[in-house]
């Protein structure tokens, strides 16, 4: 009996564990979908970046 308490406190510490695993991956798919934006946005400005310096104009400015 005593070793089965002991196995449900080491469950029961393991669930609070899980719980605030789970809290943690939710605030992580949070900060995901927001990494996830800022590199779309990165993705766009090097994109934006590599047109302003194939224009023209960015090349006659730089000579």
């Amino acid at each position: 009996k005593c070793l089965f308490y002991t196995f449900c406190t080491i469950k029961a510490f393991f669930y609070t564990f899980c719980t605030i695993k789970a809290f943690f991956y939710t605030f992580c798919t949070i900060k995901a979908f927001f990494y996830t934006f800022c590199t779309i946005k990165a993705f766009f400005y090097t994109f934006c970046t590599h047109h302003v310096i194939s224009t023209p104009c960015y090349k006659h400015t730089m000579l």
